[in-house]
């Protein structure tokens, strides 16, 4: 027993030198129902919280049946239930028009404009050439077996599994070290077919090869970019410090390349950025002024999950960061620019019953409590002069915030991919002609260093490649024959661009022309 033990079983009529104290809660009454707690060990009682809703929904009948309340009209559910809708059907097929047509840029390059331009940046004999004997030499000499095929499997293959190691990182969100080691991984994987892919188109690997073997990705094995190295064995004059050195020149080639990707992709990104803010401001100059009307909170959180694929920055690199599904401008921008659901879905003001039951009701009561919520007028003090003491008096005043008649004739903007679309696909088209003038020297420069080292150790001819200085071979000539490639590859993503547009005015709808068609199918 302890120090208040006595004290205890003294208050309770005891010995205090009893130690054994009986707890209960007395005789039970039969005619009283048993006490009931909700989750949080508070208690409740249904049958009061029942009565309380029917004393506020027969008093709200009796509002209404007087005249002092009207109804709420259904007008702004069924309004924005036929926006929702609108804005899930613009957003659906924006999405599958801008996925193709980004297909159908990658594929412009894969399927020989790539090749054309990095033979340009390699070989001498094509800045020899005049323009006029340039553009005649290569509509002669064309064959899909020499210009279109060469790189085009391997740029394809490269761009699916990009699609499946990015949904894996994607999963791997929780965890930080494994998205980092996935990232890592896919890096080396694809300079090395982005590396096999520029091989090809140089004639250097042959065109009936589609996909790169496994020895290709494993460093001093045959087929691989760094090259085999003899070995130390017992030739005292091969030092360890001198086989060292011929690693990293046998490496020298690759690194190059892979830093020069590296580069494109952190600045892909800023560049992407650039043109996106640039273009925004031209198309959307006076936006903040709309407001939109987006979709319930499920249906963004799905979309953001489930967006159209980020663009290759060259026709085989792409970044795995988060979110890559479209430019991160254009991801504040439509962010910023949701407000609420509807501006007629406000929340009414709770009633005096709702808000003195909430110190004892549950999360589930709390919900049921918003159905039932008692109609009331505002009530201010009287400013007579006159008037006695204590005097009040009752008026109604109408809401303008809660009004779906004021409310429905506000301007919304349906912010959707299908609106979007255009500057959408010209910030993808713009991007990606500025990253290739952006990064045509340090392309150049290591793949000839790798073309030089690959023809070095092959026993192939090297003197029709320059050398790996900056400026080695050029000439305006060859800087003409290079701006004609770019000002032809930027020509058709362009006609590309004006086709995916054209469709998506084909399905775009007013909101006359949706009202009808919606009416019409239900």
């Amino acid at each position: 027993m302890g120090i208040q033990g006595p004290l205890t079983a003294q208050a309770l009529g005891r010995s205090p030198y009893d130690d054994e104290v009986e707890y209960g809660e007395g005789q039970v009454d039969a005619n009283q129902p048993p006490q009931q707690y909700d989750q949080r060990g508070r208690p409740v009682n249904p049958d009061t919280k029942r009565m309380n809703r029917d004393i506020i929904r027969a008093h709200n009948e009796v509002m209404q049946v007087i005249g002092v309340a009207e109804p709420e009209s259904q007008s702004s559910s069924s309004d924005a239930k036929l926006r929702r809708s609108h804005w899930e059907y613009e957003s659906s097929v924006g999405r599958t028009i801008r996925w193709s047509a980004e297909r159908c840029f990658e594929a412009v390059g894969a399927l020989g404009l790539h090749g054309l331009r990095q033979r340009v940046l390699v070989y001498q004999h094509y800045s020899d050439m005049p323009f006029w004997t340039f553009i005649r030499r290569t509509r002669s000499t064309f064959s899909i077996q020499g210009d279109v095929l060469p790189g085009a499997a391997t740029s394809f293959f490269a761009t699916y599994m990009y699609r499946h190691v990015r949904d894996l990182c994607l999963h791997q969100e929780a965890n930080r070290i494994t998205p980092i080691v996935i990232r890592d991984m896919w890096f080396y994987v694809q300079t090395h077919l982005a590396l096999f892919a520029a091989l090809q188109r140089l004639g250097l690997i042959p065109s009936s090869q589609l996909l790169p073997r496994l020895s290709f990705f494993v460093p001093f094995f045959q087929g691989s970019p760094v090259l085999m190295l003899p070995s130390l064995g017992n030739d005292e004059r091969l030092s360890i410090v001198t086989w060292m050195g011929r690693v990293l020149l046998s490496a020298a080639p690759l690194l190059s390349w892979m830093a020069t990707q590296r580069l494109l992709q952190n600045s892909y990104r800023k560049i992407d950025l650039e043109v996106f803010r640039h273009l925004a401001v031209l198309v959307f100059p006076r936006k903040t002024t709309f407001t939109t009307t987006p979709p319930p909170p499920a249906a963004q959180h799905t979309q953001r999950g489930s967006q159209p694929a980020q663009p290759g920055l060259s026709e085989t690199t792409a970044v795995l960061e988060g979110d890559v599904d479209e430019p991160a401008a254009s991801q504040r921008t439509r962010a910023a620019s949701m407000g609420d659901a509807d501006p007629a879905a406000t929340a009414r003001r709770p009633s005096f019953f709702s808000v003195r039951d909430n110190d004892y009701a549950s999360d589930d009561d709390d919900h049921e409590a918003l159905g039932a919520t008692l109609i009331t007028i505002d009530v201010e003090a009287s400013e007579s002069a006159d008037a006695a003491a204590g005097l009040w008096s009752a008026e109604l005043r109408p809401s303008q915030s809660s009004d779906p008649r004021s409310s429905s004739s506000q301007p919304y903007y349906l912010d959707t991919f299908l609106r979007q679309l255009p500057i959408f696909l010209a910030s993808r088209v713009f991007t990606d002609a500025l990253s290739r003038l952006a990064f045509a020297i340090p392309e150049a420069i290591a793949l000839r260093l790798v073309a030089r080292a690959f023809c070095n150790h092959y026993k192939i001819p090297r003197s029709n490649i320059p050398t790996i200085l900056p400026l080695a071979g050029f000439t305006w000539t060859a800087f003409t024959n290079f701006l004609s490639v770019e000002f032809f590859h930027l020509a058709v993503t362009s006609e590309i661009w004006a086709l995916a547009v054209g469709i998506s005015q084909y399905f775009y709808m007013t909101d006359i022309e949706w009202q009808a068609w919606y009416t019409r199918d239900r």
